[in-house]
């Protein structure tokens, strides 16, 4: 069952005893849950029948005192247990809850959120809930999924994005939906119905310098555009609190990733270029252009070349050059 499926059962009151929402991607994961707290109850009912725990702070026998009261002025008691996986109680997990699920109670829903990982199929409560109650496993997007979710996301809000700020959002957040949203309500905000997010918006909301960016980088390096790159560099090294190493380098790495497998692969339609390839509309000529500048044997290079000043600036082998400094080393090497 996918996640509108599921929200469609909710609102048409099918519900289950029991639900094991688990996955790598928290966000499906917190809005089933949130949806259930608004919609199973009325204000009224919430008093007397809803129960809210957190893994960390909350023990099995706890949850299971909860769901085994009966409601009150209610159809259903709702327990709902958030962070799942950081329940412990000498050195078991979830496991105590197999005798509840065992004898779940028809007049409650309990709910168990279990996020950072799928919850172990073949543990018996993995089994039970799966017979008795509904198992969901929140799946994370892959980075071609994500652009068809943003557009998805904001079309609900009723505004747009340019391509290229698409772009630089999946670049700079990853495919983490719940920073991802968190940003894009951000943008919203000032936005008029049938308004755009711009790049300038990105610039001015979260920080990321149009001109001078490690997305910007990218571009740089495939091109060979010495003069840029430098420029680039410099701008990042004076700004490593918001331009972290770490981020710079995987960028970069991502960016010849895409390239080797595009030397390897051979050209395809515009289309195809992001969704075998990961490569987005605003940087399908770069790429191409790329190839031209790149082989495969230098890419392979380029790949050891990363890995060495990682681990130099992780301080292996490194002496005490600092990060600003590896960065431009590197950025030399790559374009020599």
């Amino acid at each position: 069952m996918d996640y509108r499926d599921l929200v469609s059962d909710i609102k048409a009151r099918k519900f289950k005893p029991v639900y094991l929402l688990h996955g790598e991607e928290s966000y499906y994961i917190d809005k089933i849950s949130e949806f259930m707290e608004d919609n199973i109850l009325t204000p009224e009912q919430k008093d007397f029948n809803i129960s809210i725990f957190y893994g960390k702070d909350s023990t099995p026998t706890q949850v299971m005192d909860a769901a085994m009261r009966f409601p009150m002025f209610a159809d259903f008691n709702l327990v709902i247990v958030r962070e799942a996986q950081m329940m412990k109680t000498k050195g078991s997990e979830l496991d105590k809850l197999e005798t509840y699920v065992e004898r779940a109670s028809p007049t409650t829903i309990l709910v168990l959120c279990y996020k950072d990982g799928k919850y172990d199929a073949r543990k018996k409560l993995f089994k039970q809930i799966k017979d008795r109650g509904l198992v969901f496993e929140s799946e994370a997007l892959k980075e071609s999924e994500v652009p068809i979710f943003i557009e998805a996301y904001l079309k609900r809000k009723k505004v747009t994005a340019e391509s290229k700020a698409i772009r630089v959002l999946i670049d700079y957040l990853g495919t983490d939906l719940s920073k991802m949203t968190n940003e894009l309500d951000k943008l919203c905000i000032n936005l008029p119905a049938n308004g755009q997010i711009t790049v300038e918006q990105i610039e001015k909301n979260i920080g990321i310098s149009k001109d001078y960016n490690v997305y910007e980088l990218q571009s740089a390096l495939l091109m060979k555009n010495t003069e840029q790159v430098f420029t680039i560099v410099d701008y990042i090294n004076d700004n490593q609190k918001a331009n972290p190493f770490v981020l710079t380098i995987a960028t970069i790495h991502a960016a010849y990733q895409k390239l080797y497998h595009l030397i390897l692969g051979g050209d395809v339609g515009d289309f195809d270029m992001f969704k075998i390839y990961g490569i987005h509309s605003s940087q399908k000529n770069e790429f191409r252009s790329a190839r031209k500048h790149y082989s495969r044997q230098r890419v392979e290079e380029i790949f050891e070349l990363i890995l060495e000043y990682d681990l130099r600036s992780k301080g292996v082998e490194n002496g005490e050059t600092d990060h600003a400094a590896l960065l431009k080393e590197l950025a030399y090497k790559l374009i020599s």
